[in-house]
């Protein structure tokens, strides 16, 4: 069975029939702290709970943006305001390095020290570690709980090895 890129029609049944998925916020939403999508988005995803355990990639519309996702004040904000709206959020996530790596970076407070165009990577640092390791330990607990509420006691270990083989403090 194919992905599925969640654009605009979010259910529940579509979450539970997909191996996987792509979400993508467009700039315009971002920009516009404009949440109503993500809304739909969560409600789908808490009404599909343990069907939909890390089948989520999301995708945010920055591409000709130069910066990485988290030197991008607003993508911050949304991110932020995504787990202020779904504690447990990260239980969703595809526990994937290249698709959990720029969210916790951005939730941890990262900056960009240096930035090679010709390889297209950069070198980011933490701002506060101590900072970081509680931000990212709670919402790794949060996505925890949220397992055993829906009785999943395989939990979140893959997402927790992922978080650590970022390089993040747990």
């Amino acid at each position: 069975m194919e992905p599925y890129s969640l654009n605009d029609m979010v259910t529940a049944d579509i979450v539970r029939q997909r191996p996987f998925f792509f979400f993508g916020f467009k700039r315009e939403e971002v920009m516009g702290k404009d949440y109503r999508r993500l809304d739909s988005l969560l409600a789908a995803l808490d009404e599909a709970g343990r069907d939909a355990r890390g089948k989520l990639m999301l995708i945010f519309a920055f591409g000709e943006d130069p910066r990485e996702l988290c030197e991008i004040p607003e993508v911050n904000e949304y991110l932020q305001e995504i787990v202020r709206r779904c504690a447990h959020f990260f239980y969703y996530i595809m526990p994937n390095m290249d698709v959990v790596h720029p969210f916790a970076l951005s939730l941890a407070g990262a900056y960009v020290l240096f930035t090679d165009p010709d390889s297209r990577s950069a070198q980011v640092r933490i701002r506060d570690m101590s900072s970081a390791k509680e931000t990212i330990e709670q919402i790794l607990n949060d996505a925890d709980q949220y397992a055993h509420s829906v009785e999943d006691y395989e939990g979140m270990g893959e997402l927790w090895q992922v978080i650590r083989a970022c390089g993040l403090p747990v």
